[in-house]
């Protein structure tokens, strides 16, 4: 957290070895509830994954693993395994320090969408185990990283043709930037977005979400309320 408010490196992940049958993850997959198994799919064809470098499209791979496993846990309501525990906290600290270690990589980004899918990645992970605060310094960085990395991207296009991609982006920064001077201008771009996707419901809305990294019991109240301001606006 104190990496990405400030910018900063942050510290080394701890070193392991530890390894966990493959078996543990496939009984994670075989059982997991309908809602969740294309969870960040969208994020790993090949068309997409183009866009990013290699510890971006790693982290993708890492997040989705990390995210059923929580979940199959949450739902079950019951504790996992100390040892697979330990191993996908392990994996998950691993992710985020590829994720924030990408800008002192000195290396030309693959895309213009890839910052913007960096910092979504990391609003993501910091809005999906705390309580929003979008006045907090964390947030607000956050927010203002993605609009500038959104604005220097194809945006006049809505990132043609992975305008999913940019939708679920666009999400992520009004959630983040409710009651904040720059949740109009995600909104307004979600209108633009929804209008060429011919969205006009929310379900139609949730079955993209749900191919990206998205929960129900997290981000549906504030989402779908960011999905009826669009709306009205794209009607407008």
């Amino acid at each position: 957290m104190c990496a990405a408010m400030t910018g900063s490196l942050p510290p080394a992940p701890p070193t392991s070895s530890m390894q966990i049958p493959s078996s543990a993850f496939d009984l994670v997959l075989s059982d997991t509830p309908p809602f969740l198994r294309d969870l960040g799919t969208a994020l790993l064809l090949p068309e997409v994954a183009a866009l990013f470098d290699w510890q971006l499209n790693q982290a993708f791979h890492d997040l989705r693993e990390v995210l059923l496993y929580r979940e199959y846990y949450h739902h079950k309501e019951c504790a996992p395994p100390a040892a697979e525990l330990d191993y996908y906290n392990v994996k998950s600290y691993s992710l985020r320090y590829l994720v924030l270690t990408i800008p002192f990589q000195n290396q030309t980004p693959m895309s213009d969408k890839q910052e913007a899918c960096r910092i979504a990645l990391l609003i993501f992970w910091n809005a999906n185990y705390m309580i929003p605060q979008p006045e907090s310094a964390l947030f607000r960085r956050l927010t203002t990283q993605l609009k500038a990395a959104l604005e220097t991207s194809d945006l006049q296009h809505l990132w043609g043709p992975h305008f999913e991609l940019l939708v679920w982006v666009l999400f992520l920064g009004a959630h983040v930037s409710a009651g904040q001077r720059e949740r109009p201008w995600f909104v307004m771009n979600l209108a633009r977005g929804a209008k060429l996707l011919n969205l006009d419901n929310w379900a139609d809305v949730r079955t993209i979400l749900l191919r990206h990294f998205y929960i129900d019991r997290i981000y549906q109240k504030s989402f779908e309320e960011a999905w009826q301001e669009a709306r009205m606006l794209a009607e407008m």
